[in-house]
């Protein structure tokens, strides 16, 4: 079960950096979702199907809990699929600071992938412990200070009329991208908890 996991975290790091491109490649992204997307519900399919009545309480935690994880690891996923439109609308805006904001988006996401990893990959209780608890506390003030930062822009930039129409976007983008953190940050609990 935890080769699933760890097979779709890879495939939602594979997502972010071909999404981080100047130019991902549409077919590319659709490919990686649509396969992922596929293999998910084939897993948990299997998962909801096993009778759980014979099992230990420890095998039903367990199962209990690579259904949790593997439906977080899917909402993540999904909302990764959603603003992938409107990050690469905006990866073409000529404007500094709309390019500022999709770099920050870029790094979150890849400070994201790197917590993911490192949970996978050394699954050490304080490593995990420590990941998660950094994810939380970004998640926790990221949206005030990109709020905060955004009105700031506003008003430095009230006369630039052409921006306005991107801070809406950007608002909704960085909120997408604490729903992904949100539903990474408790797949990766429930993983941790297995």
């Amino acid at each position: 079960m935890n080769k699933d996991i760890v097979y779709v975290g890879s495939q939602i790091t594979l997502y972010i950096q071909e999404l981080s491109k100047k130019e991902p490649k549409q077919d590319k992204l659709l490919d990686i979702y649509t396969n992922t997307k596929e293999d998910i519900a084939e897993w948990l399919d299997i998962a909801f199907a096993f009778d759980t009545k014979s099992c230990t309480s420890n095998q039903q935690q367990a199962i209990i809990s690579y259904q949790s994880t593997m439906a977080d690891l899917l909402t993540s996923f999904k909302h990764l699929k959603d603003i992938s439109i409107h990050f690469q609308s905006l990866h073409l805006v000529n404007n500094d600071a709309i390019e500022h904001y999709i770099d920050q988006f870029s790094e979150k996401l890849e400070d994201l992938t790197h917590i993911m990893v490192g949970t996978f990959q050394h699954p050490h209780a304080r490593t995990i412990d420590h990941n998660l608890d950094k994810l939380e506390q970004e998640i926790t003030l990221d949206d005030t200070r990109f709020l905060s930062d955004i009105r700031a822009s506003i008003v430095r930039h009230h006369e630039q009329t052409d921006q306005h129409h991107y801070r809406s976007q950007l608002i909704k983008l960085n909120r997408y991208i604490i729903l992904i953190q949100q539903s990474t940050l408790s797949a990766l609990q429930s993983y941790h908890q297995a």
